[in-house]
């Protein structure tokens, strides 16, 4: 078996029964954080946000996943770019705990997935 398929089976095993309360109480902040964040992005005074967003919605594709702030449904792969971009528009990733900017490059992805 490879590393990449003992993760994933890792992974796969986790149920959240058993994830302790910490874990879970750190992943509701980090997530409500990273939203607040990609909606501060979106207006951010330089147009980055509306400019991901228009992009998004002007490039289309299966309507599979949301553009935060934008109102439409768009492929995975442009909601993922549009919320991203906006999440780092303003750098305000969270960086107190751990010590870098996890949600920003993580989050918008795994809303898209969701």
């Amino acid at each position: 078996m490879t590393i990449t398929e003992t993760l994933v089976e890792k992974v796969l095993a986790i149920d959240y029964g058993s994830l302790p309360p910490a874990a879970i109480d750190m992943a509701r902040q980090v997530t409500l954080d990273g939203i607040a964040v990609i909606l501060a992005g979106s207006t951010e005074p330089l147009g980055v946000g509306r400019i991901s967003i228009a992009y998004a919605r002007e490039t289309g594709g299966n309507p599979q996943a949301s553009v935060i702030t934008g109102g439409f449904k768009t492929s995975m792969a442009n909601a993922a770019y549009a919320n991203g971009t906006m999440a780092h528009a303003l750098d305000f990733d969270n960086t107190w705990y751990p010590l870098n900017h996890p949600t920003s490059p993580t989050l918008p992805t795994i809303l898209a997935l969701a």
